[in-house]
């Protein structure tokens, strides 16, 4: 397999206040197609600054961040945004769905503002609620669908532009056990089936556990 993302010597420094916060410190990592990683550690050790650097969401201080083959710590503003919507898909614990859209509408969203046509967005949309089991639930907004429906629901948002990587910030930290565990059945099924990678950020063991590779991160440094 392929290395999707590859981080070298990454340091990512912060100015808070008086002073100067390193949230990672030279933070060297490979992350494979195909796999789930988790990325595990205390809060304050650096997992969502790394997050947000695989995300193209935030760029380093110093050091080499390559998604795909794209080196993102070069690209400017206009690059990351359309690398952002064209290849990456982003699951976030309290799901961030639009509350007055529907199912449907809210993952057809980023195929909208990609100016993709309406009928091939649908097409796809659809397909992809069908997959995830909501097939009978589309025209249903948020507050009428449970936590699990809402999280399949920015699964198959996360989907719709076809991505490589997946980003994944506690995917299944407001859902019960048994729902979140279908979920990560999701998410696994897609990295294993369609060569993906997938990355998640989680404080849950058991959710890291059942990943294929588990990065352990401590003070801003790769510690297993």
């Amino acid at each position: 397999m392929t290395d999707s993302i590859k981080l070298a010597d990454v340091t990512r420094v912060y100015d808070a206040g008086l002073g100067r916060v390193e949230a990672l410190r030279g933070v060297t990592l490979n992350l494979e197609a195909g796999q789930a990683t988790a990325i595990v550690g205390p809060s304050g050790s650096g997992k969502s600054t790394l997050l947000h650097l695989c995300g193209a969401l935030d760029l380093p201080t110093r050091g080499s961040v390559q998604v795909l083959g794209c080196e993102l710590s070069r690209a400017d503003d206009r690059t990351l945004t359309r690398f952002r919507r064209e290849h990456l898909g982003f699951i976030f614990q309290f799901f961030h769905l639009l509350p007055t859209l529907s199912a449907l509408e809210n993952v057809m969203l980023p195929a909208r503002l990609a100016r993709l046509p309406k009928a091939a967005g649908e097409t796809r949309a659809r397909a992809l609620l069908e997959q995830v089991g909501l097939g009978a639930r589309m025209r249903h907004r948020p507050a009428e669908l449970s936590g699990g429906e809402r999280q399949r629901v920015a699964i198959a948002r996360a989907l719709v532009m076809d991505p490589k990587v997946i980003l994944a910030d506690e995917p299944t930290g407001n859902l019960d056990h048994a729902t979140g565990s279908q979920v990560l059945e999701l998410l696994f099924a897609l990295a294993h089936e369609q060569t993906r990678t997938v990355f998640i950020v989680t404080h849950d063991q058991e959710v890291a556990r059942a990943c294929d590779r588990i990065v352990t991160l401590r003070d801003g440094l790769v510690v297993s």
